[in-house]
């Protein structure tokens, strides 16, 4: 379950896969309810985002909730806050996902007009390097490619693999134009070719072998179980060369029987254990908790 909490975040990525920045979190009474969802679908694994999901007021409580119900979090940060809430991902979190997306602050900065997730980045890989003890089980590091970054991932692997022992996936996602922000996005826009070529370059020559897990935008269409900031379930799926959030429920309203059916009918099923199997299980498929499957 990939769950945007928030459109609010400190920063504006031009490579963003959020929503719009204007869109607030639910009420604390109503995430409670969205989680009580997610335990009655048996739901193993919730991945929270944003935004920034560490600008959700009482994130603590909300890991916490999700921690109890026997859920493991994947938590996704652009490490900004990350000082600020060590203690509640050493205690609740099972893979935390960073970004790096540059070998320089300069050309981090490209695609998230901001240096200073750059060094914060840095910072947390620091912090487990001389701390493995509290690393959580996961460690990923994420890089968009597009324009801003083409040329420079043997650069960055150079730049990351001091930190080898800690990282246990660098996950490169290939840029999607997605609906939101469009405008902004355009100067990074890449061509498909340039992926290709530069991942298969980058695997004969890097280091990180098997760490390396490469996400090409194709693979990623219809490829979650996503629930956005209002509780709508969306399906984000390529409408001619867009990626549009396909909503196909509310999951604090439908019957959760009518919404898995609505889900299963447009979801790639093939698409989602791609992007899902360091969490989830690949010979397992989504069962109520009651099924006698």
């Amino acid at each position: 379950m990939d769950w945007k909490l928030i459109g609010t975040c400190n920063l504006r990525c031009l490579h963003c896969y959020g929503p719009p920045k204007t869109e607030r979190t639910l009420p604390l009474k109503q995430l409670f309810e969205i989680i009580w969802r997610f335990k009655d679908l048996g739901v193993k694994t919730v991945v929270l985002t944003g935004g920034e999901p560490l600008l959700v007021p009482s994130i603590g409580e909300v890991m916490r909730i999700l921690h109890e119900a026997n859920m493991s979090i994947a938590l996704s940060t652009n490490t900004s806050y990350f000082a600020r809430f060590e203690g509640e991902i050493g205690k609740y979190v099972t893979s935390l996902n960073i970004p790096l997306d540059g070998s320089t602050s300069e050309i981090h900065a490209r695609s998230r007009a901001d240096r200073k997730t750059f060094f914060s980045c840095l910072e947390v890989l620091r912090h487990y390097k001389t701390r493995p003890s509290e690393k959580p089980r996961l460690l990923r590091v994420g890089t968009v490619y597009s324009k801003a970054t083409v040329g420079d991932f043997l650069a960055i692997a150079d730049l990351l693999q001091p930190f080898m022992e800690v990282i246990n996936t660098w996950k490169i996602y290939e840029l999607i134009d997605y609906e939101f922000q469009q405008e902004l996005r355009q100067p990074i826009l890449h061509k498909t070719s340039a992926f290709e070529t530069e991942m298969a370059e980058l695997l004969q020559k890097s280091f990180f072998g098997s760490k390396i897990m490469i996400a090409p935008a194709s693979t990623r269409d219809k490829a979650y179980f996503m629930v956005n900031p209002k509780g709508l379930v969306v399906i984000p799926t390529n409408l001619d060369g867009v990626t549009h959030e396909v909503v196909v429920g509310d999951i604090l309203k439908d019957s959760m029987d009518e919404l898995i059916a609505r889900w299963l009918e447009k979801i790639n099923a093939e698409n989602y254990h791609e992007n899902h199997d360091q969490h989830y299980r690949k010979t397992t498929f989504f069962h109520r908790k009651d099924s006698p499957g």
